[in-house]
């Protein structure tokens, strides 16, 4: 055997002591129950990174691991039952790329509730944006959504952990703006503890409006500014900042014109009429002829936004 050869195949050997692989590439979760399943039995797991880690520890059987990097699915899991997702594992300085699949279950204690919820987010006017952060909020809090029915005004979800539906309902307001409503309903009592046990409904209703809008409110009108537990806004006539209550408010139109005349008077060209007129907040504001501007009209008067 030539020197090159065996160099070959000491380069063979190592590369196939270098490579790990693990016995059980495959992992049970139950989202309901928080609990993973591992070596025979359901574990309760402190997320489900640490859940992750704490099996590739036990299954490597390594005495040192550096580091382990998990990526978790993106997918839904209500949606999706399994997830493959990849692990990388440093041992002695070198990375380690490990393939798990992850099977969203229903552990031995939820097989016979696989509609168990605790709570009813009842969504109404959702847009995309709303519906897409609602989404990633329940991947991220691990939170199983046990029913979905869809209505003319948007969708009740039901959800398995009211405590984390009511954090959703306060962060979709502050996120948002919009009305917000919870409440509670007696479920059943524990038959051990006769501790009566509640479900949770939370009503979160969208605006109409949003930032960048203008709304009308007890006859003047508002910039909206953001959106929050209440609404912010700025008056265009007197560019006061001002905080209304989440309620629905009359949008004005926005559209696009331009400057004719800035003296002795600043005139513009009406959209729809196609006449010359007068601005009604212009006390503070400079133009120049030709200038591109956005409007709003509200009973005859048209105002600068």
């Amino acid at each position: 055997m030539s020197i090159y050869e065996e160099l070959a195949n000491k380069n063979k050997n190592r590369a196939k002591e270098e490579k790990i692989t693990l016995k059980n590439d495959s992992l049970k979760i139950c989202l309901a129950s928080n609990q993973y399943f591992y070596l025979n039995k359901w574990r309760r797991m402190q997320g489900m990174e640490s859940a992750i880690k704490t099996v590739i520890k036990e299954n490597l059987n390594e005495e040192k691991i550096d580091k382990i990097n998990v990526k978790l699915a993106t997918a839904m899991p209500h949606k999706k039952k399994k997830s493959r997702i990849s692990v990388e594992v440093i041992i002695k300085d070198k990375k380690h790329k490990l393939p798990i699949l992850i099977e969203y279950v229903n552990s031995n204690q939820y097989k016979k509730h696989i509609s168990y919820f605790e709570g009813t987010l009842q969504l109404r006017r959702p847009s995309k944006q709303i519906l897409s952060f609602i989404s990633n909020f329940l991947i991220k809090e691990q939170v199983v959504v046990a029913e979905k029915q869809k209505l003319d005004t948007g969708m009740d979800i039901k959800v398995s952990n009211q405590k984390k539906l009511l954090v959703l309902g306060v962060k979709l307001q502050k996120r948002f703006g919009g009305k917000l409503k919870t409440s509670k309903k007696l479920f059943s009592k524990n038959k051990q503890t006769s501790k009566e046990i509640y479900r949770v409904n939370v009503f979160y209703q969208a605006p109409l409006y949003k930032k960048g809008d203008v709304i009308v409110y007890d006859e003047n009108i508002f910039l909206v500014e953001s959106l929050g537990k209440k609404v912010k806004v700025k008056n265009l006539m007197t560019s006061k900042i001002k905080l209304i209550e989440n309620k629905d408010y009359v949008i004005l139109k926005k559209t696009n014109t331009k400057i004719i005349t800035n003296h002795p008077e600043i005139l513009i060209i009406h959209p729809n009429t196609f006449q010359l007129s007068k601005l009604k907040n212009t006390e503070k504001n400079s133009f120049k002829i030709g200038e591109k501007i956005r409007i709003c009209e509200y009973k005859n008067q048209i105002y600068i936004v």
